[in-house]
């Protein structure tokens, strides 16, 4: 009942890895959904602590993410549709500089991806919002997607 192991060499693993990240898929309609544990919480799907420890991050990735809450908590009230557009081109623009500039490798490395992909695919979301009532639901997940990090890396 399982899939079965995959002989995959490193070409073929880079060329799948390549291809899911570059390709714009459709999304399910579960997609958006926070994900939450058995306590309400919400929870980003594959990050975890480091035997209870918050994970060694890069500084450049801990400014950029910095950079990222102050810029969103900046948003002016009652925003417009072109005031979530112009957020989602600034996050995206530091988000290409975190990419940059990661230095992170090994275990630390794969949870500081668990937790960036989900945002990367929030903020794309943000720039193809058409209605501000789905803005607001966006901009809420990344905000609160972005309040987690410090619970996971230092």
């Amino acid at each position: 009942n399982i899939m079965p192991k995959q002989e995959l060499n490193n070409e073929a693993i880079k060329a799948i890895a390549s291809y899911m990240f570059y390709t714009e898929l459709e999304k399910p309609n579960w997609f958006d959904k926070p994900i939450k544990n058995e306590h309400n919480e919400f929870i980003i799907d594959g990050l975890e602590l480091n035997n209870g420890q918050k994970w060694h991050a890069n500084p450049e990735t801990t400014s950029g993410i910095n950079k990222m809450i102050e810029i969103t908590n900046q948003l002016k009230d009652d925003p417009g549709l072109e005031d979530y557009q112009a957020l989602a081109l600034e996050l995206e623009s530091i988000k290409s500089e975190i990419l940059n500039q990661c230095t992170m490798d090994g275990i630390a490395h794969d949870n500081l991806h668990s937790f960036l992909m989900p945002l990367i695919r929030k903020i794309n979301g943000l720039k193809e919002i058409e209605t501000i009532e789905k803005g607001d639901k966006v901009f809420s997940r990344i905000q609160r997607h972005l309040s987690k990090y410090n619970e996971f890396f230092i």
